[in-house]
C-alpha cells in the first residue's frame, strides 16, 4: 500500500516513495519492567517485520506472539531500566537497521510494514507524534507535579538547569510513547546516549528531557500531527483491562510504609498482594 493511501492526511510529511532496494532488518519491540500493568499482547500483521520483542524483567511473562527476552536491572530502577533500552535501540537491538518503539498502552491501528515505509519516506531519521495538549517542556513539568508522576524537588532542578543552558519555553513537545527510527544514524544514537543521561540526572519522566537534547544538538525529528496520528495511525491510550501501579508509585516510600514487607521488589509486592491487602503507598 502506498503510504500517502494508508494515512492521506500525513501526505505533506513524505519525501517521496519508500525506498526499494534491499529491505533492513525491521523490528518493533516494546518493554514492560517493574510489574506496572499488564502486558497489553497486541499482535499485528508480520509482513516485513523482522521481529517483534518485549523486554521485562518479568520472567514468568509469556506470549505466542512476541519474542519476550527476560533482561534483569537490578542497579537501575524499573521505569529507567525500561527507557534505557527505549533510548538506545542501537545497544539492544545492534543487528536491525530500524526499529518501531511502542509504549505497552499503545496499539498501531494499521500495519507495521506501513509504518516503516513512512520512515523510509520521513526527511528525518527519527519520527514521533507531536503532543496532543502542550506545547512546552515547562507546561509538561508543571503537570507532572501536579499529577504526582515525580518529586517537585527533581523536576525544579531539571527545569532549573534547562533555563540556565537557554532552552527557550513553547519550543515543541513530542509525545514519546511511539518512537519510529533508524537507529543506526549517528545522530539517533548521539540523542539516545544524551536522552538517557538526563534519566540519569533528573525525572524519569522522558517528555521533559527529549526536546531539550534535540534542541541542543540541533536535531529535527518529523512530527506527526496529533489529531491526524491518534485518528489513523494509533489507539491510545487503549482502555485499560485489569489492574495497573499507580504512575505515582515510589518502591522507597512504599518500603517505608511498610516496613514489615520483605526488601524485594516493592512494585511486584503491591500489585500481587499489597494492593488487596489495603496497604499503602503513599
Amino acid at each position: 500500500m502506498r503510504i500517502d493511501k494508508a494515512w492521506p492526511r500525513l501526505r505533506h510529511l513524505f519525501t517521496g516513495g519508500p525506498h526499494r532496494g534491499s529491505q533492513p532488518r525491521r523490528i518493533v519491540y516494546t518493554c514492560l519492567f517493574g510489574h506496572s500493568e499488564p502486558f497489553k499482547d497486541f499482535e499485528y500483521d508480520r509482513e516485513g517485520i523482522s521481529d517483534f520483542i518485549c523486554f521485562t524483567d518479568d520472567p514468568d511473562l509469556r506470549s505466542t506472539f512476541w519474542k519476550v527476552v527476560f533482561l534483569p536491572a537490578p542497579l537501575l530502577d524499573s521505569a529507567r531500566a525500561s527507557k534505557r533500552i527505549k533510548h538506545q535501540p542501537h545497544r539492544f537491538l545492534p543487528d536491525a537497521e530500524q526499529s518501531l518503539y511502542l509504549d505497552n498502552t499503545i496499539r498501531l491501528r494499521g500495519r507495521p510494514r506501513d509504518m516503516f515505509d513512512l520512515l523510509e519516506a520521513a526527511g528525518s531519521p527519527l519520527v514521533c507524534i507531536r503532543h496532543p495538549d502542550r506545547n512546552c517542556v515547562y507546561d509538561e513539568a508543571r503537570e507532572v507535579v501536579a499529577l504526582g508522576y515525580d518529586g517537585p524537588g527533581r523536576v525544579e532542578r531539571q527545569m532549573r538547569h534547562y533555563r540556565r543552558v537557554g532552552y527557550p519555553a513553547a519550543n515543541g513537545l513530542a509525545m514519546v510513547g511511539m518512537l519510529l527510527r533508524r537507529h543506526g544514524d549517528a545522530r539517533v544514537m548521539w540523542l539516545g546516549e544524551e536522552w538517557f543521561e538526563q534519566l540519569l540526572l533528573y525525572s524519569h519522566r522522558d517528555q521533559l528531557s527529549f526536546n531539550v537534547v534535540a534542541w541542543q544538538h540541533a536535531f529535527e525529528p518529523t512530527y506527526l500531527d496529533p489529531k491526524a496520528a491518534l485518528e489513523e495511525v494509533i489507539e491510545w491510550p487503549v482502555a485499560k483491562s485489569g489492574r495497573r501501579v499507580p504512575r505515582d508509585f515510589d518502591d522507597d516510600r512504599y518500603f517505608r510504609l511498610n516496613p514489615d514487607i520483605p526488601a524485594t521488589d516493592a512494585r511486584r509486592h503491591y500489585f500481587q498482594q499489597g494492593e488487596a491487602e489495603g496497604r499503602r503507598y503513599k
